[in-house]
């Protein structure tokens, strides 16, 4: 049989060979399981101690920042009760310097008073009347205060409250414990203040070294906190006082035929109380009066400034009468009348009734800027030429008067009254 060659077709055979990887023993995978637990637990140790590590390094942290916010705590603690102990302390302090102040100053007061207590003095008013069931004979007595305010060999001179003794047949005032016989001298109708004297021979030689007469004040240098006593009868009976402070001024209160200074105090006196104010120095500084009592506070004392009252109680001691206009008004100054249109002068805003400016002609609106040939501007104006007229006398008065078109001026002539 004949032998085949191979051809270039023919498909060649290689040999293929699979690589097998040996067997690998069961030590390997042990010591391999091994390497991995000692890894772990090396990195265990490492993040147990890390942790550690941490957790030390933060609680260390903390704990000392809790012991400076303690330490700072407590320091502030000690700088606040340091604060708190001094402001006691302080507080304490101005206290106590106020109190031993007040206690001074009352004392002081209580003083002035005692010194003067013998100048304010009890007057009574016999009134005389009739039961009207029977016709018996009734005597009322009418208690009210006096103070004194001149004396001299012949005299003793007194201003007191004649609303209280209006009526009366007789007028007795209790000097040393004793009953004096007086009589009213001269009585002012707008204030309703009289003038009181008592015969010097009343006395003994003695009691008249003993009289004082209260000097007075320059009340327009009266001040807010300035101290005051309230004599007189401030609780309603005579001899009674009360002790404060001016409290509120007002400048300018308008009144008939002018206008006062009002000094309020922080007292507070019965319905029916009167009296005068004195300052710290003894010295007559207000009359109490109801002319302004702020509203609502109709308990709260106010007095008239004393020197406002000045010249009516000249005249009230040399027995003469003041004239009387009787009309209430506002200064209109030359702003007002320029942003209004109107003159300068007073303002009338109220007449009396039956008054000389009623009876004259003047009316409500009309503006005083003439009496006689002087110029009127303002309130203060008005009331020195009135105190320079003399009662029941005839003078010229220039009013102004706004119509719907035109404002009017022209002349009436007034009759003036008697205070």
């Amino acid at each position: 049989m004949e032998e085949k060659k191979p051809s270039n077709e023919e498909e060649k055979v290689y040999i293929r060979e699979n690589i097998v990887e040996p067997a690998k023993r069961k030590r390997y995978y042990v010591g391999k399981f091994f390497a991995y637990i000692c890894i772990a637990i090396a990195l265990g140790v490492a993040l147990g101690g890390s942790y550690g590590f941490i957790r030390q390094y933060f609680s260390h942290k903390q704990k000392q920042s809790v012991e400076e916010e303690t330490t700072e705590a407590k320091e502030q603690e000690n700088i606040d009760k340091e604060q708190i102990q001094a402001f006691v302390e302080s507080y304490a302090k101005e206290w106590v310097e106020k109190e031993l102040e007040i206690d001074t100053n009352a004392e002081q007061l209580k003083q002035v008073y005692a010194n003067l207590s013998d100048a304010i003095v009890s007057v009574n008013g016999i009134v005389q009347g009739s039961d009207e069931w029977f016709n018996d004979e009734v005597i009322q007595t009418r208690q009210t205060f006096g103070v004194v305010i001149q004396k001299s060999d012949t005299e003793i001179l007194l201003l007191s409250n004649y609303n209280k003794l209006k009526g009366s047949s007789s007028i007795s005032v209790e000097i040393f414990g004793k009953e004096r016989e007086g009589k009213i001298k001269r009585i002012d109708g707008i204030t309703e203040i009289c003038c009181i004297t008592l015969p010097a021979n009343q006395f003994s030689l003695e009691e008249l070294e003993k009289i004082m007469a209260i000097p007075m004040a320059n009340s327009f240098g009266a001040e807010v906190g300035d101290s005051v006593i309230y004599a007189g009868s401030p609780m309603v009976y005579p001899k009674s006082v009360i002790y404060g402070n001016i409290s509120y001024i007002n400048k300018e209160v308008s009144v008939i035929d002018g206008r006062y200074r009002m000094l309020y105090t922080d007292q507070i006196a019965l319905e029916g109380s009167e009296g005068i104010l004195i300052n710290e120095d003894g010295q007559l500084i207000g009359w109490i009066h109801k002319t302004d009592n702020l509203g609502q506070l109709k308990n709260v004392v106010s007095a008239i400034g004393i020197s406002d009252l000045q010249s009516m109680i000249e005249r009230l001691i040399k027995g003469e009468s003041g004239a009387y206009l009787g009309v209430k008004g506002k200064d209109v100054t030359e702003a007002i009348a320029k942003e209004k249109g109107l003159s300068v002068g007073v303002y009338v805003t109220e007449l009396i009734d039956e008054g000389p400016a009623y009876l004259c002609g003047i009316q409500k609106g009309d503006i005083i800027t003439k009496v006689g040939e002087q110029t009127v501007k303002s309130l203060a104006d008005l009331e020195r030429i009135l105190e320079e007229q003399k009662a029941n006398g005839s003078i010229s008065i220039e009013i102004a008067r706004k119509g719907r078109e035109e404002t009017k001026i022209f002349t009436v002539a007034a009759t003036l009254g008697q205070r």
